[in-house]
Formats: C-alpha cells, sequence, structure tokens
C-alpha cells in the first residue's frame, strides 16, 4: 500500500505544471499591486503639474519682457494759443493732485477750442477751471482773450485784471489788457503795462511789437523806432512775415 502510494506522489509532482522563470520574473514587473501601481500614478500627476507651473512661469517672464508696463505719465502742456499781436496761453504747471489734473485738463481743453476758433467750448472750459481753482491766472487770462473777441470789453478787463492780481509778473496778461487799453485810447496806461511785461521776460517780442505801436502812435518816434528794433531782435522764426512788415514801415519813418 505505501508503494503505490508513494508512486503516486511521484506522478502527481511530474505532471504539476511549471511557469518557466522567464515568465515569472516579467510578471513580476508588468503586473504590479493596486498600490504600487496608485504611487506612481501620483509622481507622474506631480511631475505634469510642475512642468506646467514652470512653462507657464516662463511665458510669463518672456511676455512681461517684451511687453514691459508703461511708465506713469505726467500731464503735458497743449499747443499754446495766440491772438495776433497780443500773447501766447501758456499751460498751467505741472499738477501735484486730483483736483489739480482736473482743472488742468479743462484749461487745456479750452485751449483746444480756442485754437479752432470755437470760442463758445473754450469758454465752458475756462469757466469750469475757474469754477475748480478761483486762483487759476492762466485760464482768467483765457476768458480775458474770449471775452475781448466777443466783444464784452468789461469782462475781458475783469479776468486781464483777475490774471494780474494772482500773478504780478504774467508778463502775457500785462500785455492784453495794454493791448485792450491801446485800443480805448489810454496810451499812458498802456505804456507803462507794456513796461513791466517787459521788466519780467525782456524778450517777448509780441509786448514790443505792441509797445512800439503805442509810442508811434502817441507820436514818440525815436523812443517807437527802439522797441521795433527790438522787436526784430526778438521775433520768432513764425513770426518771419511780420519782421518784413515791420522792416518796410520802419523805412518809413
Amino acid at each position: 500500500m505505501s508503494i503505490i502510494h508513494e508512486a503516486l506522489k511521484k506522478a502527481q509532482k511530474t505532471t504539476e505544471p511549471r511557469l518557466p522563470f522567464n515568465e515569472i520574473k516579467d510578471r513580476s514587473f508588468t503586473e504590479p499591486t493596486p498600490f504600487i501601481r496608485g504611487r506612481r500614478l501620483s509622481f507622474g500627476l506631480i511631475l505634469l503639474t510642475c512642468i506646467l507651473l514652470a512653462v507657464t512661469t516662463i511665458l510669463y517672464l518672456t511676455s512681461r519682457d517684451n511687453h514691459p508696463v508703461p511708465n506713469s505719465v505726467s500731464i503735458t502742456s497743449l499747443p499754446r494759443t495766440t491772438e495776433k499781436n497780443q500773447t501766447m496761453l501758456p499751460s498751467s504747471p505741472v499738477s501735484k493732485n486730483l483736483r489739480d489734473v482736473q482743472y488742468q485738463v479743462l484749461f487745456d481743453k479750452g485751449v483746444v477750442m480756442l485754437n479752432s476758433g470755437n470760442l463758445s467750448g473754450a469758454e465752458k472750459y475756462f469757466s469750469e477751471a475757474v469754477t475748480l481753482n478761483p486762483l487759476f491766472p492762466e485760464a482768467h487770462n483765457g476768458l480775458g482773450l474770449i471775452y475781448k473777441k466777443q466783444g464784452e470789453m468789461e469782462k475781458a478787463k475783469e479776468h486781464y485784471q483777475n490774471a494780474i492780481g494772482l500773478k504780478s509778473d504774467y508778463s502775457e496778461a500785462l500785455n492784453n489788457l495794454a493791448v485792450m487799453l491801446d485800443q480805448k485810447g489810454e496810451f499812458q496806461k498802456a505804456q507803462g503795462l507794456y513796461q513791466r511785461a517787459l521788466q519780467h521776460r525782456p524778450g517777448y517780442s509780441d509786448a514790443h511789437l505792441n509797445f512800439a505801436i503805442s509810442l508811434e502812435k502817441a507820436g514818440f518816434l525815436d523812443k517807437a523806432k527802439r522797441e521795433y528794433e527790438h522787436f526784430l531782435s526778438s521775433a520768432s522764426p513764425e513770426q518771419s512775415g511780420l519782421v518784413e512788415k515791420i522792416k518796410a514801415h520802419l523805412r518809413q519813418l
């Protein structure tokens, strides 16, 4: 009986299927456990996230270098305007706070309107600037120019005087008020204002010319000739046409 039992055992051992070594080795790497598979998936996601962050950072830095943030731009002067033989409207000083910016913007808009011949638009903006800042001499001077063009001489005179009262060395306003007085025949007062304007601004060609015309009308020809000469020496290239006329006029005096 024992011999038969032993023979059966041997037969079972010889018929039991065996896996080759290579297949066992391959299965150990190609069929990981769920735990190992999960760890590999997490590591892959982390690596992919890091790569995306790195690429995004590089793109952002490149974009910032190619498109730098512009510097703040402080507010600049708009083109000045001039009334024949009178003055140029200076832009106000650079502003330091929001309120200053507001009335300066209104003033500059008024200058643009005045340059384009839109007197009502210019009056609107200059008036709004004065409402925001009653101590704004340039806006008062602008209103003076407008009211003079509109024939409202008393209003013009009032605003010129306001401008001079706020800024005693305001040569443009002094010149403008003097022109008004000249046209009314008040030569002595006008000439005093021209002199004040030239004291503060010796090379002010408009004032030299207007002063010369006033002196000639009052009969002071020698003084008028000197002022005409001062005008010729201080005139800007834009006044070249006027220079030729004055030279011709001097030859007749």
